[in-house]
């Protein structure tokens, strides 16, 4: 009877984990911190496993990861895709990103709302006076067509946030201050 109960529980939280969650979000904080632009995403673990499934052309999970780090081979595939989906510029000039990690927030894994983090960083200096933000932001839109990411944008004085949207084809967004 234990048995049947222990496989009971673990098929349930299985097919929890590959329930389709409401909001189709993605949200990206950038911040600056120690000489350097601090980024971080984050994403729905089931919608990046859809992306990184169609981007790598293999099947892809990262619930294999649950209770330790992701693997250095997911790390590259995700620091590439990121990068190609995101850029930055700041007074015009682009920022180039050293990604730093993805992680999953293990204590949300096997619910609706199962998140994956990614960092990114540049150094760059907050003395430097800001005229503009260009941002590119096209996270999923290539496998979620509902897909929104917001982007919040705390560099000293400055607060601002970008919405991207796939269905009003808005993958650059542009500030002038």
């Amino acid at each position: 009877m234990k048995k049947i109960s222990l496989l009971t529980l673990v098929l349930l939280v299985g097919f929890q984990s590959f329930a389709l969650h409401p909001l189709k979000l993605s949200v990206v904080d950038i911040t600056h911190k120690d000489k350097k632009l601090q980024v971080k995403f984050k994403l729905f673990v089931e919608d990046m496993d859809a992306v990184m499934g169609q981007y790598t052309k293999k099947p892809f999970t990262l619930v294999k990861f649950a209770d330790k780090e992701i693997d250095a081979v997911t790390q590259k595939q995700i620091a590439a895709y990121i990068a190609e989906k995101f850029a930055m510029k700041i007074n015009y000039v682009p920022l180039k990103f050293t990604f730093k990690k993805a992680y999953l927030d293990q204590a949300k894994l096997f619910t609706d709302y199962a998140v994956v983090f990614v960092e990114l960083e540049t150094k760059w200096s907050l003395s430097t006076e800001i005229k503009a933000i260009e941002m590119t932001n096209s996270l999923m839109f290539e496998v979620v067509p509902e897909q929104k990411n917001m982007a919040n944008i705390h560099l000293g004085k400055i607060d601002h946030v970008f919405q991207f949207e796939n269905e009003a084809n808005t993958f650059v967004q542009k500030a002038d201050f």
